[in-house]
C-alpha cells in the first residue's frame, strides 16, 4: 500500500512538472510566430499542437501563391534541424511558411517533405542541391513554393518536375536553360510558375510549349522568341499569363492569338495600337482574352476588341469610359467584364 502511494505521488509529481514545462515552453514563445529566430524540438512540437494560427503576408486581401486558411508562419527561422524539422512536419494546417531559411540540407528537405500540410513555402532559398530537390519532390502538399531560388540546375529542374502537387512556383528564376525548360515543361500538374524569366531562348521556348498543365506563368517576359519549329498554335497549356508584356506590336499579338489554349492573361497594364488589339481580337480561347491591365481604352481600340472572338472578354482595369468606346465594345457578342469603371455617363 505504502509502496502504491509512492507510485501515486511521483506520478503526480511528474505530471505536474510536464504540464509546467509545457506551459513554460508554450510561454516562450511570442504570439507573432514570425518573430522566432530559433526553435528546439520541444518547441516545435508544442507549436504544432497548441498553435492557433498567426498572421500571414498578404496581397490585396489574398495570401499568395496558394490560398491560406490556416498556417504556421516561421519566417523569422533562420536554421533548421533533423530534429525540429521532424516535429513541424507532424503540422496539418493549411500551410507551412519557412521563408526566413537561407540554406536546406538534403536531410531536413527529406523530413519536410514529409509534412502533413497542404503548402510548404521556402521562398528564402536562393539556391538548391539536386538533392535537396529530389527530396522535396516527394512532398505530398498541393503547392510548393520556392520563388527565391535563382538558378537551378539541370538536375535540380528533373527532380523537381516530378512534383505531383499541382502548384509549382519557381518565380525567382530570371533564365532557364533549354534542359532545364524541357524537364520542368514535363510537370504535368496545374499550375508551373516561372513570372521571374526575364529572358528566354527560342530553344527553352519551344521546351516549354511542350507543358499541358493548367496553367503557365511567364509574367516577367516582355517578348516570346519565336520556336523555330512550333508556334503557339501548338502550345496545349489551358492557361497563358504574360503580365510583362506591356506594350505589344500588331507582330507580336498576331503570334500571341495564334495560342490554342483557353484563356490569355495580359493583364501587366498593356498598352495598345488599334492594330494590334485587331490582331489580339482573333484569339478563340473559350475562357477568355483578359486585358484587365488595359489603360485607358481609347475608341479605335474599342472598336478594334469589340470584335473579339472569344467568348469572354475582360478589361477591369478601365475606369472611364468615353461614349465612343462604348460604342465600339457594343458590337462584342460575348460576355464584357469591365469591373473597374468608377464613371459611366
Amino acid at each position: 500500500m505504502f509502496a502504491r502511494s509512492l507510485l501515486l505521488v511521483f506520478a503526480l509529481l511528474m505530471s505536474g512538472l510536464l504540464l509546467g514545462w509545457n506551459a513554460t515552453v508554450a510561454d516562450e514563445l511570442p504570439k507573432d510566430t514570425n518573430k522566432i529566430t530559433s526553435l528546439t524540438p520541444e518547441q516545435a512540437r508544442t507549436l504544432v499542437r497548441e498553435f492557433n494560427g498567426g498572421p500571414l503576408a498578404m496581397k490585396d486581401g489574398v495570401f499568395e501563391p496558394y490560398p491560406l486558411t490556416t498556417a504556421l508562419p516561421l519566417g523569422g527561422l533562420k536554421a533548421l534541424d533533423v530534429a525540429t524539422a521532424r516535429e513541424l512536419a507532424a503540422d496539418t494546417r493549411t500551410g507551412l511558411l519557412l521563408n526566413g531559411l537561407t540554406e536546406l540540407s538534403d536531410n531536413v528537405a527529406a523530413v519536410l517533405a514529409s509534412c502533413q500540410c497542404k503548402a510548404m513555402y521556402l521562398d528564402g532559398l536562393t539556391s538548391l542541391s539536386p538533392g535537396a530537390a529530389r527530396a522535396l519532390a516527394a512532398f505530398k502538399g498541393n503547392a510548393l513554393s520556392l520563388n527565391g531560388v535563382t538558378e537551378l540546375t539541370d538536375d535540380a529542374a528533373t527532380s523537381l518536375a516530378t512534383f505531383t502537387g499541382p502548384w509549382l512556383y519557381l518565380n525567382g528564376l530570371s533564365s532557364v536553360s533549354t534542359p532545364a525548360a524541357t524537364a520542368l515543361a514535363s510537370h504535368k500538374r496545374s499550375r508551373l510558375a516561372l513570372g521571374g524569366l526575364t529572358t528566354l531562348t527560342a530553344a527553352a521556348a519551344e521546351s516549354l510549349m511542350d507543358f499541358d498543365g493548367g496553367e503557365l506563368s511567364l509574367n516577367g517576359l516582355v517578348a516570346i522568341p519565336e520556336p523555330k519549329a512550333k508556334t503557339l498554335g501548338d502550345f496545349k497549356c489551358r492557361e497563358l499569363w504574360l503580365g510583362g508584356m506591356h506594350t505589344l506590336t500588331p507582330a507580336q499579338a498576331k503570334q500571341l492569338a495564334a495560342y490554342q489554349g483557353g484563356s490569355l492573361h495580359l493583364s501587366g497594364g498593356a498598352k495598345i495600337s488599334a492594330g494590334a488589339a485587331a490582331e489580339l481580337a482573333a484569339f478563340r480561347g473559350a475562357w477568355g482574352l483578359h486585358l484587365d491591365g488595359l489603360t485607358p481604352l481609347t475608341p479605335e481600340v474599342a472598336r478594334a476588341l469589340g470584335t473579339a472572338r472569344s467568348p469572354y472578354l475582360f478589361l477591369d482595369d478601365v475606369t472611364d469610359l468615353s461614349r465612343e468606346a462604348a460604342d465600339g465594345l457594343a458590337t462584342f457578342k460575348g460576355v464584357l467584364s469591365l469591373g473597374g469603371l468608377t464613371t459611366l455617363s
